[in-house]
């Protein structure tokens, strides 16, 4: 769970933030500042996309690392990923890889320029890491509230 100000965001579970130090538990909700629908559809566009592109549907990873100061959040699927030439390009508006522009997945090439989009206006970072044809993990980093 993440919180929003007074607003929950149930990403995908409640489950528990680990850190990523020790590995200890930590299931006490983190705060962080920002536009709690905004952020809630940049996360649903991440969700979407690692379904739609995802050969196992209910194989969808989502991690959480608590860190001193922000919150990294990790989501991975199982799919064909995304060629190593078109991975600086994903954010760019209407940009579809290869292989998903000609899978049988409908899409506009937006979800993922409006989700960085998002994610720069609150001053947070985004970023993808992939192994062709395995997989794909987006990465974003949340700074924590001070409460």
């Amino acid at each position: 769970m993440i919180m929003l100000g007074e607003k929950k965001i149930d990403i995908v579970s409640k489950g528990p933030v680990f850190t990523k130090s020790d590995g200890e538990r930590n299931d006490r909700p983190v705060f962080i500042s920002g536009d709690p629908d905004k952020l809630k559809q940049a996360f649903f566009n991440i969700l979407k996309n690692a379904i739609d592109y995802s050969y196992a549907k209910e194989k969808i990873e989502f991690t959480a690392f608590k860190y001193l100061r922000f919150i990294q959040i990790e989501i991975k699927n199982y799919g064909p990923g995304i060629p190593e030439e078109e991975k600086p390009y994903v954010f760019e508006r209407f940009y579809r890889a290869a292989n998903a522009a000609t899978s049988y997945k409908e899409g506009s090439g937006l979800g993922l320029a409006i989700t960085k989009e998002i994610i720069l206006k609150h001053k947070d970072e985004i970023k993808i890491e992939n192994s062709y044809g395995n997989w794909t993990k987006v990465i974003v980093i949340l700074p924590i509230k001070n409460v």
